[in-house]
């Protein structure tokens, strides 16, 4: 039951970043099992079949993604596997496919 309610949840999200935030490309079969937060005025694309969900046992950690920049881009490849991650760039960040990334930041300034 998780699983469909994640997929229902991935849908509506990449949904409404489809209609509200232009600079936002998600992939098809995003599977979010907790909050996504994608702020700022960069570009931000996610690849295909990516789950984004939090660290067991802790309800106060979830994905952020942050753009400091109009010019700065993330790029998140096929396949990801986000837990509890922190993304923030000024500049560029590309991360290839089949990632596994649980409780760390990522930053480029």
């Amino acid at each position: 039951m998780k699983d469909v309610i994640a997929k229902v949840r991935g849908y509506f999200f990449t949904l409404k970043c489809q209609l509200t935030r232009k600079n936002i490309l998600i992939g098809s079969g995003l599977k979010l099992y907790c909050k996504l937060e994608i702020e700022g005025p960069g570009k931000v694309s996610i690849g295909n079949d990516c789950i984004v969900s939090k660290v067991g046992g802790d309800n106060r950690h979830y994905v952020t993604i942050y753009t400091r920049d109009p010019a700065a881009e993330v790029s998140i490849g096929n396949n990801a596997r986000l837990f509890a991650a922190r993304i923030s760039s000024k500049f560029e960040i590309k991360i290839g496919d089949d990632l596994l990334m649980e409780e760390s930041g990522i930053m480029d300034t």
